[in-house]
């Protein structure tokens, strides 16, 4: 959950707290525990809205942003290490099938 988080906010620094609770589904309550977390530990701050004065921006601190570049390579580096026994057009197919997989579950939610 904190990943889908932190790349949120990585995306979209500046972001408000309500829009990154839409981008990841979680409920708001929740996400100020997790957000706390991550503040806590000096990965992400809470700043001032350039847009809105009542709301809280977010945004990466600079450990944050090293530890976002280390999650990137292990991610590509485990991609790569269980797509191993793929050839690219099967990889490109398994990648096509895990969309349209996801584009059901999504759709089932609504």
């Amino acid at each position: 959950m904190q990943y889908g988080i932190l790349t949120v906010i990585e995306r979209n620094p500046g972001l408000k707290q309500q829009h990154v609770c839409l981008a990841i589904g979680i409920r708001r309550a929740n996400f100020v525990t997790l957000l706390d977390d991550l503040e806590h530990r000096g990965i992400a701050r809470r700043g001032p809205s350039a847009h809105d004065q009542r709301a809280s921006a977010l945004f990466l601190t600079k450990k944050g942003e090293a530890l976002m570049r280390r999650l990137r390579q292990a991610n590509k580096d485990h991609e790569k290490r269980i797509a191993a026994g793929l050839s690219e057009a099967e990889r490109k197919l398994l990648i096509r099938l895990l969309s349209k997989v996801k584009t059901s579950a999504d759709s089932s939610d609504s």
